[in-house]
């Protein structure tokens, strides 16, 4: 397998059916061969385990715990966190920290408040309850926010006027949709550099204990979370 091969960057496979197995052994057949892994946005264990590679990824505690609390000072009462069947663990970290902030408020959020399926079934989405002016749905990224917002139109609601809604990522199409999304931006760049900056780390000693770098950040605000 090495051929040649200084290092290896590696953002885990999530929502496919085995991921977790798959991930495990493209890791271990890499670390078996000895070439240098960094892994690039997620862990592939859920916390709190850690994996035996260094990750470089977005500080996701952080980032969720900073969107409830913006859709908390807009002005919801009741939050939701919606996300697809099999998401990357970083979408775990989001929902906990969703949790945490929201309870922390003195807000309710249980499982009742946890919404795991398919954003374009609208049976499933019409059992989402929403109080009009006091419900807010944090998507676990902007590709589940955009058909969420789509199937919530599709029966009966109004996005800014009955709820708001956000996700993550800050896609290019988030401030082009009917009505703009807020999104939480990733720091792309400094991913990179700092993927980087650990690979050489590792090319030049392998034995190291394993890194987690968590970066920050930047909500974006836009229409979808003010109410009209």
């Amino acid at each position: 397998m090495k051929k040649n091969v200084d290092g290896i960057f590696f953002s885990p496979l999530e929502r496919v059916p085995d991921a977790d197995r798959i991930n495990e052994t493209i890791c271990n057949k890499i670390q078996q061969e000895g070439i240098p892994l960094i892994l690039i946005d997620r862990d592939i264990v859920p916390i709190p385990q850690k994996s035996p590679f260094d990750v470089v990824c977005l500080d996701n505690y952080s980032a969720g715990a900073i969107m409830a609390q913006h859709l908390i000072q807009a002005g919801c009462k009741h939050i939701y966190f919606f996300h697809r069947p099999d998401s990357a663990y970083s979408v775990r970290i989001r929902f906990l920290a969703v949790k945490d902030t929201i309870q922390e408020q003195g807000l309710t959020f249980n499982v009742q408040n946890d919404f795991c399926g398919n954003p374009e079934d609208l049976d499933f989405v019409k059992t989402i309850p929403v109080i009009k002016g006091e419900t807010g749905i944090i998507c676990a990224n902007d590709s589940t926010a955009a058909v969420l917002m789509s199937s919530l139109e599709a029966i009966g609601h109004k996005i800014a006027s009955d709820l708001l809604i956000c996700g993550f990522d800050d896609m290019k199409y988030s401030r082009h949709l009917k009505c703009s999304l807020t999104s939480f931006i990733q720091p792309c760049k400094e991913i990179a550099n700092t993927s980087i900056d650990l690979m050489i780390r590792r090319i030049k000693c392998n034995d190291r204990l394993p890194m987690n770098v968590y970066l920050n950040g930047q909500i974006i605000k836009r229409d979808s979370t003010r109410f009209i």
